[in-house]
């Protein structure tokens, strides 16, 4: 009788050895289908980076920080009031929109007065400082404004800084990919870029301009 019950009760032992590990495996099992749905939920939300054509060459992607300045009063010096610009509040990276990657650059400006005054940006850490092979200059853009904006791009190149700007096109809210031409330009206007920027106009109310992907192509 005593043999009987000592086996009822190993017998007993190992059914629920068997049922925990069993439990054990299955909740394990859920954790690892919770984590790698996780982390593939976290792929998903961040895009490849973009793939260059033959053709292009890389500016900046917004991805290794921010190399972009505002404007402000750090051209007052040189005695235009429109080169003043109080319109031009911040210069940042951002995680908010990207075309590809990670991250953006975002232009942060306020409401202008109308009379020709604007924001600007500028950058000097430059990656390809010679475009003589290039014709185009390529971005994606998110416009946060509820309105149209002007914008223009400029560059500063050569021994005595020659300014050399784009034809201004307008960018409507939201989403869009902006092309502007360079082929027109000589060649002490593309060889030597010392500096690139742009110029925002007509903004009628505080807002940002997210671009990403900036690059030549030929």
């Amino acid at each position: 009788m005593k043999k009987l019950l000592i086996l009822s009760i190993a017998a007993c032992a190992l059914i629920l050895s068997a049922c925990s590990k069993k439990e054990a495996k299955t909740e394990s099992s859920e954790n690892k289908n919770v984590q790698a749905s996780a982390a593939e939920s976290q792929v998903q939300a961040s895009k490849p980076a973009a793939e260059l054509g033959d053709d292009e060459a890389l500016l900046d992607d917004g991805e290794e920080g921010c190399f972009w300045n505002p404007v402000l009063d750090s051209w007052e010096e040189w005695g235009n009031k429109y080169l003043v610009s109080e319109f031009s509040d911040s210069a940042d990276t951002t995680d908010e929109w990207q075309s590809e990657g990670s991250s953006s650059i975002t232009f942060g400006y306020k409401k202008m007065a109308g009379d020709g005054t604007a924001a600007h940006f500028f950058c000097t850490d430059i990656l390809e400082t010679n475009w003589s092979d290039y014709t185009k200059l390529r971005f994606d853009v998110n416009n946060k404004a509820s309105g149209e904006i002007t914008l223009q791009f400029y560059t500063k190149s050569g021994d005595t800084w020659a300014w050399s700007d784009t034809d201004a096109i307008a960018i409507a809210p939201g989403e869009s990919a902006v092309e502007f031409d360079i082929s027109s330009r000589g060649a002490a206007h593309k060889e030597n870029i010392l500096e690139m920027g742009f110029v925002i106009y007509g903004a009628e109310e505080d807002s940002q301009l997210l671009l990403d992907n900036l690059r030549l192509a030929k």
